[in-house]
């Protein structure tokens, strides 16, 4: 069975790298039959072959039964998304990751995860049948006492080993967009628009640097006169622009920093909590959790521990239940 897509080109693929251009659309669980560009559009012919869940993954699944009926209860298309979204890791770790949150998203009764990236991603969820609207997640790199930058803030007490950066590089390419503040924006577009030419960086710091130069970005300053590297400058309300861009669908969103994540936070706009607990008391420094003016409810959706003894935390707003 074949499947045509056809889109309207946003690049000229003759100047871009031509898998790579391609690679970024093509949608899970499908493989490149054929391209080729004409003058007004550009025409993605794309070979789907038989996608199911691996044996042991899906007996796992089944033995969450109301996950599993809710799954099968979804239209046809949609599991065919799913079941090439999970199976599309290149390791097992992820592949496992990737059902764990299928799983977490069925057993609640929601659409499942965002399967491709970018501004194809409405086009096919919706050719499935599936309409799930924008998630926001708030994730970052924790000590044990709960700060995420000393006093001085100083990051230099933070170990990222490869095992970890891959993770990261994982949970960042299924993210639509980047949501950053002033100071979270300029540190990060100080290394990783040139990341993957450093002599000194790791494989994965350098397919991370590619991920964030194509990743959207939406940067809220009103210091800031310009930003660069597929960013967008917003100066009015952070939390009136998010709220729109939770209602678009399919959007999951990254907000990177406590000052903008605090009244994202008190606005109820954050969907999901990803704590990564590095092994290190700081004794005082930026809070991850700005004091907030309600107590707010969490549900576990995850816990793992990696090789350098960092432990991940991902809890989900008690209010989404």
């Amino acid at each position: 069975m074949r499947d045509t897509v056809t889109k309207e080109p946003t690049v000229n693929l003759r100047k871009v790298a031509e898998p790579r251009a391609v690679g970024r659309m093509r949608p899970a669980g499908f493989r490149v039959f054929e391209t080729r560009d004409r003058t007004r559009e550009s025409v993605y012919t794309y070979e789907r072959p038989v996608v199911a869940l691996s044996s042991d993954l899906e007996a796992r699944f089944r033995g969450h039964p109301g996950a599993w009926e809710s799954f099968q209860a979804q239209p046809a298309g949609y599991q065919r998304l799913c079941c090439g979204w999970v199976m599309g890791g290149k390791q097992q770790t992820t592949r496992e990751r990737r059902l764990a949150r299928l799983m977490d998203e069925s057993a609640g009764g929601r659409p499942g995860p965002v399967m491709v990236n970018g501004p194809q991603q409405r086009d096919i969820s919706q050719s499935a049948g599936l309409t799930r609207m924008g998630r926001l997640i708030y994730s970052m790199s924790v000590s044990l006492d709960g700060f995420i930058e000393t006093r001085d803030r100083s990051l230099d007490w933070i170990t990222v080993d490869e095992e970890l950066h891959q993770y990261f590089n994982d949970e960042a390419r299924a993210m639509s967009t980047f949501l950053y503040g002033r100071r979270m924006y300029e540190l990060m577009s100080g290394y990783w628009p040139t990341g993957n030419v450093d002599p000194a960086a790791t494989p994965a710091m350098r397919e991370f640097a590619a991920i964030w130069r194509d990743t959207p970005k939406v940067v809220f300053s009103r210091t800031l006169e310009r930003v660069d590297w597929n960013s967008r400058l917003v100066r009015e309300d952070a939390v009136r622009e998010v709220a729109r861009l939770k209602g678009e669908p399919g959007l999951d969103m990254d907000v990177g920093g406590p000052t903008i994540a605090a009244s994202l936070m008190s606005s109820g706009l954050i969907d999901e909590y990803r704590v990564f607990v590095q092994p290190v008391v700081l004794g005082g420094g930026t809070p991850f959790f700005p004091s907030p003016a309600d107590r707010v409810r969490l549900r576990l959706l995850e816990t793992r521990t990696f090789g350098s003894g960092v432990v991940l935390l991902r809890y989900e707003a008690a209010d989404r239940l």
